[in-house]
């Protein structure tokens, strides 16, 4: 008899087990190996006897056949099978002969030997041709032959995708009865390991929904009351349900999984480990962190095993949605179910302790690292605290922590430095940002693109444009194209170095200023960003308004305002925006324009604050329009004596 569980495309092997211990002659050579919860899949490529192998068997079979020596059915059926699964049929006419001589006949054995010869080889095509040879030889195939037959297709599917749907057609016809050369019961259904090679091919595809739908025909088809027009399908086992689970996890597919899992329950199927941390892991990246605990939760209900990858994808949903403090309870709850939290268990936590800017919390957990048994903090961990520091605006302790790196001998890499630089921007240390710049230079690691956008960022805070636009043109030079961050900061260095100019020289006219025409640079690199396909954003927009404000060009900042109207939903004009646009028409003593802009902005439901009015009241102090301030000026009032 053939063996079933030879149906599968992958083995599972034991977690110790070493693989390259195997024999594979049959059955394969490793081509990967990937963890599946707590083993380890070897995934096979499909193996085909060599033609010299092949030339040997015959030679041997010649040999005996002109001696007289007697050969056995099995021997013939094997080398029969060789020979089709390596599409030799001149050769297999030599076996026929050879099989014609001695007495042997081409039975049921011989076709079977060959569809597991096909199988092997991974030859669907071949595989098909024997199915359809048993047909017209009036051999009834078994339901072992029809998944013999679709797993080889399947197995064709790793060098020439398609084919799983030909095996998907082939078993669907078959266990509804529409050939009348298979004889199937519900006692004898086509074997499961059959569906599952379908159902592995429909995962590296991503078809979710063909996968959800052949599950959904299994569980009708396979319970003993189903109805003729059901079909006859084997019952789905938990590798049915984990490889539908793993289809729609990879398609980010959430809700699907958890439907999917949910009919395990209701068939009374304890899922594995792994299937809970897939529709945990499709639920973290859309951040439903509390579909996630519920998951968690329902493990425990079922008693399902859970691992320390299981409170760290969990925890990895937590981090993705900012919510430090569950986060940190998931630490504390993994210890108390005796489970050692990892370096990943720690860096997600201190990443989410990143993104909201809680440096205290980042540094008091990497404390922690360092009194955890089995835990070694890592450069993964140092960067995400140093990411915490930036946030918090505390370039000490991002610099303090990049000196324990360096004396730990750690290997630093740009993420590392480019977190230390961004801390330094933010803390208005200019000066030390270009001197790590240099450094990480000079040791040979090549900034990204967002480190040279951070380091123009704190050239920008520090009012040194010039150096901001020596670096724009330093990523050119090195030919790294800058992207719509890079060109966000230096646009923004040019803003607060415009800023800058306009509060010095306040109590002097506009014309009479003696900038630097930081305005007409800022939209030199706006056409810039269109010459290199990056559409500007508001934020790119609002800056150069800002610039224009400050200078007094009103008539190119309602040009902006104008071109961000025309643009799509990432361009129209924000509150910044306007405001900005009200300050150049105020200090140009434009009041009617200034007037228009403020309409404008509220008639977009832009509610109007502080600032925008103060523009206006600067606009209209400039054109000497007593009458207008003082009704905007009673609107004021009015609106903070009902607020």
């Amino acid at each position: 008899m053939v063996n079933i569980s030879l149906l599968r495309p992958k083995v599972v092997l034991k977690p110790n087990k070493d693989i390259s211990r195997l024999t594979w002659a049959l059955y394969g050579t490793p081509n990967k190996t990937k963890r599946n919860g707590s083993a380890a899949f070897a995934v096979r490529k499909p193996f085909r006897p060599s033609p010299a192998v092949l030339k040997k068997k015959l030679s041997e079979v010649g040999k005996r056949d002109q001696s007289g020596m007697e050969i056995s059915q099995s021997y013939c059926d094997k080398l029969l099978g060789l020979c089709v699964a390596s599409d030799e049929w001149d050769r297999v006419l030599e076996v026929l002969d050879v099989m014609k001589r001695h007495g042997l006949k081409q039975g049921q054995t011989s076709y079977r030997t060959c569809l597991q010869a096909c199988f092997e080889a991974g030859n669907g095509s071949s595989a098909t041709e024997i199915l359809s040879a048993m047909e017209k030889a009036g051999i009834d195939a078994e339901p072992i032959d029809i998944g013999l037959t679709a797993a080889a297709m399947c197995r064709n599917n790793l060098s020439e995708t398609g084919w799983w749907r030909k095996a998907l057609n082939l078993l669907k016809q078959h266990s509804h009865g529409e050939s009348t050369s298979t004889v199937t019961s519900r006692d004898n259904p086509i074997p499961l390991q059959a569906f599952d090679a379908v159902l592995e091919c429909m995962v590296e595809e991503r078809q979710w929904k063909e996968a959800v739908r052949l599950l959904r025909l299994m569980e009708k088809g396979s319970v003993k009351t189903a109805k003729k027009q059901d079909g006859i399908y084997p019952t789905p086992a938990v590798s049915t349900y984990r490889a539908v689970i793993e289809s729609c996890a990879a398609s980010n597919q959430a809700e699907q999984a958890i439907q999917v899992l949910s009919s395990m329950k209701r068939e009374g199927i304890k899922p594995s480990t792994y299937s809970c941390e897939l529709v945990i892991s499709a639920l973290s990246k859309k951040r439903q962190w509390r579909r996630a605990i519920q998951m968690l939760e329902l493990m425990e209900e079922l008693e399902v095993p859970k691992t320390v990858v299981t409170y760290n994808t969990v925890i990895s949903a937590c981090a993705r949605s900012r919510e430090v403090g569950m986060a940190k309870n998931l630490l504390s709850k993994m210890k108390k179910e005796g489970m050692r939290p990892d370096e990943v268990s720690f860096n997600s936590v201190i990443g989410a302790c990143a993104s909201t800017a809680r440096w205290k919390d980042a540094l008091a957990l990497l404390d922690q690292c360092y009194r955890e048994p089995g835990v070694t903090p890592n450069i993964y961990i140092y960067t995400n605290a140093m990411r915490a520091c930036a946030k918090g605006k505390n370039p000490k302790r991002a610099l303090s922590l990049l000196q324990v790196v360096k004396d730990k001998g750690l290997p630093i890499d740009s993420y590392c430095y480019t977190a230390v630089i961004d801390a330094c921007a933010k803390g208005g240390m200019w000066k030390k940002a270009l001197s790590l710049l240099d450094e990480m230079q000079a040791k040979g690691i090549a900034p990204t693109e967002v480190t040279y956008s951070v380091a123009i960022s704190a050239c920008g805070n520090g009012g040194q444009w010039q150096k901001a636009l020596n670096l724009l043109q330093s990523m050119r030079q090195q030919g790294m194209k800058a992207n719509l961050i890079t060109y966000n900061a230096a646009i923004t260095a040019l803003s607060k170095a415009s800023r800058f100019h306009a509060k010095k020289s306040s109590s002097v006219k506009p014309e009479e200023i003696g900038s630097e025409d930081l305005w007409s640079r800022a939209l030199l690199l706006l056409g810039q960003m269109r010459k290199d396909g990056i559409e500007p954003d508001g934020f790119c927009y609002s800056s150069a308004i800002s610039c224009c404000g400050a200078e007094g060009r009103w008539e190119e900042a309602l040009k902006l305002i104008e071109v961000m109207k025309k643009g799509g939903p990432k361009t129209r004009p924000n509150k910044v925006a306007y405001t900005a646009a009200i300050s150049a028409c105020g200090r140009a003593g434009e009041a009617d324009h200034a007037l228009n802009l403020f309409q404008s902005m509220q008639n977009e439901g832009l509610s109007a604050d502080r600032v925008a009015y103060n523009a206006l009241f600067s606009a209209l102090r400039v054109a000497g329009d007593a009458d207008k301030t003082y009704e905007l000026w009673r609107e004021v009032i009015g609106k903070s004596t009902t607020t």
